[in-house]
């Protein structure tokens, strides 16, 4: 995969983080606030995926 395509994407996913931490900031009902910390993760999962694509990207 190109470097280009993989930094876009690397950059869409930092704001997704952004977004997703801003809202488990003010969230007050434990419930979704567990199920929001548990997406973060999974998006800081890919955002190491991308991380090693971007190693491998020529």
């Amino acid at each position: 995969m190109k470097k280009q395509v993989v930094l876009s994407k690397i950059s869409a996913l930092a704001a997704e983080i952004r977004e997703v931490e801003a809202q488990i900031s003010v969230m007050t009902i434990k419930s979704v606030r567990v199920k929001m910390e548990k997406h973060l993760k999974d998006l800081h999962k890919k955002a190491d995926k991308l991380a090693a694509e971007l190693k491998e990207a020529k």
